[in-house]
């Protein structure tokens, strides 16, 4: 079999609007094309900065890479003008794999990589992964609560429309083709798309500010981050957050690296970010929060909270999220005793200080 064409794809709703008026080369007999899928990840979409801002001394041999892209197979859906699944099929990164469809309807195809615990649902107008609510509350007081959610797996997708719009009509007779003896012709045709990312890694950096030297650094560890208002699930189709919310809740929590005038914790998060917007503007005034519990040396917890929305907003394909408070603050705000009750957290001021990164 001869390559009759090879084609990248860099922006696929350029296509997506195409029509073509179709002359007749079937002779009354049945024609396929036999199309050659690619699969390769979209570069571009990798573009989260790790390395700027980043103060805390991430050892990979010990915590992991911070990111990889870790795919190796993928899986493609097809399905017709009106969005029926008629096939599936498995493609290995980078490698061939022959896709034989009728010519010349229209077909569209979702290509996403194999995950392990992601739920999906198909309603025929919309393809949604999502990782499911834990069916509990969050062990801390956001502004806004909602259920703990499970965090993301890393999630790659493309969503081609009308597949033979990729192609030139005009030029698939010139293509290699093959002729059964019952009349059937199968054209070859090439075609290579790019997966981009719909999950996102982020590193939580939590730096406390020794601003005050009459005050003692008492903090010995972070026990929580919480991560509240971010989206539960994604459409697949147009790569589009939904609009519930919920809570990813982080124990795994590296420990305090003290330097002189700070001390620093860190923790891997992995999420689709925030929610879609409903049809009211919104910005910081959408409540997305980082909660932070502290454990101290004089044996008290000390718990707050500050807004996180714009830092989401700035970072939407993942990269370094940093929150800066100040020691004196946790120091003066009132200790959190775990009795049973509703208790309050302190609303911290994020502090900007210069540091050299």
């Amino acid at each position: 079999m001869k390559k009759g064409l090879n084609i990248l794809i860099y922006c696929l709703a350029l296509f997506s609007c195409a029509k073509f008026h179709y002359h007749d080369i079937t002779d009354g007999h049945k024609t396929y094309v036999n199309v050659v899928m690619t699969v390769q990840e979209d570069v571009d979409s990798f573009s989260a900065d790790f390395k700027t801002g980043l103060l805390y001394d991430w050892d990979e041999l010990r915590y992991g890479k911070i990111d990889d892209y870790n795919v190796d197979t993928v899986l493609c859906k097809i399905f017709n003008e009106s969005l029926e699944i008629v096939d599936e099929i498995e493609i290995a990164l980078g490698k061939e794999k022959a896709l034989k469809i009728e010519y010349p309807n229209l077909y569209n195809m979702l290509i996403y990589n194999k995950t392990y615990s992601t739920k999906y649902s198909f309603n025929g107008l919309k393809y949604n992964c999502e990782v499911g609510y834990l069916g509990k509350e969050p062990s801390f007081n956001f502004t806004e609560q909602y259920g703990v959610i499970n965090q993301c797996e890393k999630q790659y997708t493309v969503y081609e429309r009308d597949l033979f719009s990729v192609f030139d009509e005009n030029k698939i007779e010139t293509y290699e083709k093959s002729i059964e003896k019952d009349g059937t012709v199968t054209f070859y045709c090439y075609d290579s798309v790019l997966l981009a990312q719909i999950s996102f890694v982020y590193l939580v950096q939590i730096i406390i500010h020794d601003d005050d030297k009459e005050i003692p650094m008492l903090v010995t560890s972070c026990d929580y981050i919480g991560i509240s208002g971010v989206a539960e699930m994604a459409e697949m189709f147009e790569k589009k957050n939904g609009i519930y919310k919920g809570v990813i809740e982080l124990n795994d929590i590296k420990p305090l690296q003290f330097r002189e005038d700070y001390a620093v914790c860190c923790s891997k998060l992995i999420t689709y970010g925030l929610p879609s917007k409903k049809e009211s503007s919104w910005g910081e005034s959408q409540k997305c929060e980082i909660g932070l519990q502290f454990s101290l040396s004089n044996g008290t917890v000390k718990r707050g909270k500050v807004s996180a929305a714009r830092k989401f907003i700035e970072k939407p394909k993942g990269g370094i999220i940093t929150v800066a408070v100040n020691n004196s603050d946790i120091y003066k705000s009132s200790d959190y005793q775990n009795n049973g009750m509703d208790v309050d957290v302190e609303q911290w001021d994020e502090y900007v200080f210069d540091i050299l990164f």
